[in-house]
């Protein structure tokens, strides 16, 4: 079994920490706030989840990704700093200090989340051997070539398997593709190799 690492751990106790803070401030108001105090701590993960799945095909749709992440992440931290603050100075916490501790786990889960991305590397496509012929009848071989082309495309797959093993839901072969850049193949190999380590 596979241990959660460092920042699961983070993002897990920086979101307990939100659903406690806006929880414990919406109780005395009823179930209606309390749910407005749960979807304010729940947002942000949620988007999180959602934003791999969100193709950005084209600059519109990029963009709109964007500000919608944005404009939900910057609600949710305002939500949670507005009643994790009163509620500690309600409790005799200094001013600053209680504006500081929901800053810090809100950063935390920031770099948490960043952490949490899978590392995109640049695969640089295998330079061809220059072309030897010693006589006309007999065409160059293919073996300066294919051990750099089977090593490039074992990387590429590796990672496609990192960054499934990451995701809510196993992608589909044409987010991988989208993500990646490659062959049709080479993402349905992977994802047979990711379900099977899965």
């Amino acid at each position: 079994m596979r241990s959660p690492g460092t920042p699961l751990v983070v993002l897990t106790v920086g979101f307990s920490f939100s659903l406690a803070a806006n929880l414990l401030w919406t109780w005395p108001g009823g179930p209606v706030r309390i749910l407005g105090g749960a979807l304010a701590s729940i947002a942000l993960p949620a988007a999180i989840h959602m934003w791999p799945q969100v193709q950005a095909h084209t600059r519109i749709t990029g963009a709109v990704r964007n500000v919608a992440m944005s404009a939900i992440a910057a609600l949710a931290a305002v939500t949670t700093l507005v009643h994790a603050s009163s509620l500690l100075m309600e409790h005799g916490e200094n001013q600053w200090l209680a504006y500081s501790y929901p800053v810090v786990t809100e950063l935390l889960v920031v770099l948490a989340v960043l952490a949490r991305q899978p590392k995109a590397k640049v695969v640089k496509a295998a330079k061809a051997a220059p072309k030897q012929r010693t006589t006309r009848d007999t065409p160059p071989g293919p073996e300066s070539s294919a051990p750099n082309e089977i090593e490039s495309h074992r990387s590429q797959r590796d990672e496609i398997i990192a960054w499934a093993a990451t995701l809510k839901a196993p992608p589909t072969p044409k987010a991988i593709q989208a993500h990646f850049k490659c062959s049709r193949s080479t993402a349905n190999r992977a994802l047979r190799d990711a379900r099977a380590v899965g």
